[in-house]
């Protein structure tokens, strides 16, 4: 069985890493991952590394895991950035879900003048989402 993996905003040196409150919770309820156990991190900038489940938590309910280093991945292909007025509704998502296979660098919301969606801080957060979820299980 391969080790879970998680997002983290930055990775890049050996040490401590801390996972938040939502990624913690994912991994001590759903996965089950218990002081010991390995997992996969990744920031979504190349990064990745291995590391151990401490018992650490913070108040904010951060788990701390403990990273023996991270490695760089480069790039398979040219970098893609992808400009798209937003749809609306699910269709939003079903564009993110879309899109993910071909890991584009960069995804640019357009404000277009008959555009219906408009970007708020609640669409940018799902759509965030969704495409962790999807880098995630593609990197397994």
């Amino acid at each position: 069985m391969s080790a879970a993996w998680f997002h983290v905003p930055s990775l890049a040196e050996a040490g401590i890493v801390w996972i938040p409150k939502d990624e913690a919770k994912h991994a001590l309820g759903a996965r089950r991952l218990g002081p010991g156990d390995a997992v996969t991190l990744f920031d979504g900038a190349g990064h990745v590394g291995a590391g151990v489940v401490t018992d650490q938590r913070r108040h904010d309910g951060a788990l701390a895991i403990e990273v023996g280093g991270a490695t760089t991945a480069p790039r398979a292909r040219p970098a893609v950035h992808l400009a798209v007025a937003m749809p609306k509704g699910d269709r939003s998502a079903t564009l993110m879900e879309s899109c993910m296979p071909f890991e584009p660098a960069s995804i640019t919301p357009l404000a277009c003048e008959r555009s219906v969606q408009r970007m708020s801080a609640n669409l940018a957060a799902r759509l965030d989402r969704i495409a962790l979820r999807r880098h995630r299980s593609g990197l397994r």
